[in-house]
């Protein structure tokens, strides 16, 4: 999954989303999400969907607003902020990470995201 989310925020950066990147991001999201949601709690299950389902509202996006400035952030935000659930769920933390354990991965987002 963290690969997956990464993958995902790069081509947004880089500013070469497409539609086609979205779909299959759905589509990993979705196989991981099948065999292995079971092993997460429920806040970062939460954030998942509710990242599953902005995806499938912004296939909805003309070309133009996959690359405007205000939604890339708005992209990078939220995988920080799954990324950061996972890390706990797993217990995989840096000095920064483990210092933070008990933000929540929105305020950990909001405080580690660089434009």
């Amino acid at each position: 999954m963290y690969a997956t989310l990464s993958a995902f925020a790069k081509a947004a950066k880089n500013k070469s989303l497409t539609k086609n990147i979205i779909s299959q991001t759905i589509k990993d999201i979705d196989d991981w999400d099948s065999n292995n949601t079971l092993l997460l709690g429920q806040s970062t299950v939460v954030q998942l969907a509710r990242f599953e389902g902005a995806l499938r509202g912004w296939l909805e996006l003309t070309d133009e607003e996959l690359q405007s400035s205000d939604f890339i952030k708005e992209i990078v935000k939220r995988v920080i902020a799954i990324e950061h659930g996972l890390k706990l769920e797993l217990g995989v933390f840096s000095l920064t990470d483990f210092q933070n354990v008990s933000l929540k991965s929105e305020q950990y987002a909001d405080e580690h995201f660089k434009e």
